[in-house]
Order: structure tokens, then C-alpha cells, then sequence
């Protein structure tokens, strides 16, 4: 009776993790992967638009736990930050055959609102709760060094300040024929470095 009681909960918990689709969950069991030998072409046909349909994930892990991360403009960064939390390992793969294939934009407008996106996407990710800062740390998967990528990913956006700043500058010095720092301080540091010329050539 207990045991009965325990394979209930136990497919239960399965359930709500993966989904009301029998074959589905029973796959998960597998070891090698596949679909369970019982099942008709017709029957995995069936469960597999049961699947991909749009309601399936509803009240499941899917989207939280599991599969892409919902939640981000950029769920691609959030999905792979949260499975490499979870000690999961990239490799580089480049098969001859295309993998995956998409497409680009081709005019300014379509690339400017592509980096726009993702810009703010990193900061969304930087700001919320899933921050590569402090986020994973409780499963101490996460190597430093992958940390630190997925910092530099959310951080970069707001490089965009100092290289505005170090654009815009000079340009303002040349239209207002004025120098950034006052005009003392300037010599003073022309007069010490040619001070250390002197030093170090003679």
C-alpha cells in the first residue's frame, strides 16, 4: 500500500514538473533516453501535438525550471546562465551541416533595435534576482571564470557612458577651443613629464 502510495506522488511530482503526457514523463525515466517500446507511431504522434501544444506548460516547471527561461528579452543568456548554475558544461560544436540557421538584419533601423534589445535584456537580467553577482552561488556549480563572463555579458551596456564621453569630448574641445582640464594643471603635467625626459636621458 505504501509503495503504491509512494510511485503515486513520485509520478505526481513528475507530472507537475514535466507535464500530463504519459509517454512524455515515462521517457524521462529511461535511461538511455528514447520512448517507451510500447508505443505506437500513431500514440507518439498523438502525445507529441499534446506536447508542443500552447497550453501544455500551464501549472508545469517548463519556463521557470526547466527548458528555455522565461521572464528576459534575452532568455537565451538567463537559460544558459541558469543550467551552467546547475553544472551543466559547454562544448564547441560546429557540425558540417548547419545546426541551427537564422537571420540577420540587414539595414541600420533592424541592427540598432536588435542591440537596443539586448542591451536591455543584460541590464534586466543585471537588475533582477537571476544577477550573475549573486545569483548560484548555492549550488556552487559555477566556475569564477564563467561568473565573470556572464558579469562582463550584463555589465556591458553601461560601457556605452564612458565611450560616449570619450567621443563627444573631444570634439567639444576642438568646437569650443577649450581644454578639458584647466589649464594649470595641464602645465604642470607637461613641465613633470618633460621633467622625467630630461632624467631619463641624460
Amino acid at each position: 500500500m505504501d509503495d503504491d502510495k509512494e510511485l503515486l506522488m513520485s509520478h505526481m511530482n513528475f507530472e507537475k514538473k514535466f507535464g500530463q503526457s504519459a509517454i512524455f514523463v515515462t521517457s524521462t525515466l529511461m535511461e538511455q533516453g528514447g520512448v517507451p517500446p510500447s508505443s505506437s507511431p500513431a500514440a507518439l504522434l498523438k502525445e507529441a501535438i499534446h506536447v508542443i501544444s500552447c497550453g501544455y506548460e500551464d501549472k508545469t516547471d517548463w519556463g521557470s525550471e526547466l527548458g528555455w527561461i522565461y521572464g528576459s528579452i534575452t532568455e537565451d543568456i538567463l537559460t544558459g546562465f541558469k543550467m551552467h548554475c546547475r553544472g551543466w558544461r559547454s562544448i564547441y560544436c560546429m557540425p558540417k551541416r548547419p545546426a541551427f540557421k537564422g537571420s540577420a538584419p540587414i539595414n541600420l533601423s533592424d541592427r540598432l533595435n536588435q542591440v537596443l534589445r539586448w542591451a536591455l535584456g543584460s541590464v534586466e537580467i543585471f537588475f533582477s534576482h537571476h544577477s550573475p553577482i549573486w545569483y548560484g552561488y548555492k549550488e556552487g556549480k559555477l566556475k569564477w571564470l564563467e561568473r565573470f563572463a556572464y558579469v562582463n555579458t550584463t555589465v556591458y551596456p553601461f560601457t556605452s557612458l564612458p565611450l560616449l564621453a570619450y567621443c563627444t569630448l573631444p570634439a567639444i574641445c576642438l568646437l569650443t577651443d577649450k581644454f578639458i582640464m584647466p589649464l594649470q594643471v595641464f602645465s604642470s603635467l607637461l613641465c613633470s613629464s618633460q621633467s622625467l625626459q630630461r632624467v631619463f636621458l641624460s
